[in-house]
């Protein structure tokens, strides 16, 4: 068995700011909806979805990346306006899509790997 040999001394890095960042998208696209839906174990599952999926396929400046994902969320009743319907909430590529997603993200691993430089 491997055991810590020293406590942590950095901060975390990209892939949880990622999945941070994914669930705070989650959020905001539900609106009053969201502390309603979102209990731990619904946003762990969502989380394992988001991370053997979209985390490892998602390229914004890729041609093939998708222009729509659907995210599973069964037990809810629809809210078309937010295009939550049949138990999928469709997320749309979009600009407003990157900048709540990844510009967080982008500005921590940049200051991470400044600050690991000098």
């Amino acid at each position: 068995m491997v055991e810590e040999c020293s406590p942590a001394s950095g901060d975390t890095c990209g892939a949880l700011f990622l999945d941070q960042g994914f669930e705070s998208l989650l959020r905001r696209k539900l609106g009053t909806h969201a502390n309603t839906i979102l209990k731990d174990r619904r946003i762990d599952g969502l989380l394992r979805y988001f991370n053997n999926t979209i985390k490892r396929t998602f390229n914004p400046l890729g041609p093939r990346c998708d222009q729509e994902y659907e995210i599973e969320i069964g037990g809810v009743e629809d809210i078309p306006e937010i295009n939550f319907e049949d138990g999928y909430l469709t997320l749309t590529r979009s600009a407003q899509f990157y900048v709540a997603y990844f510009e967080g993200t982008i500005f921590k691993v940049s200051l991470i790997q400044s600050l690991n430089k000098s």
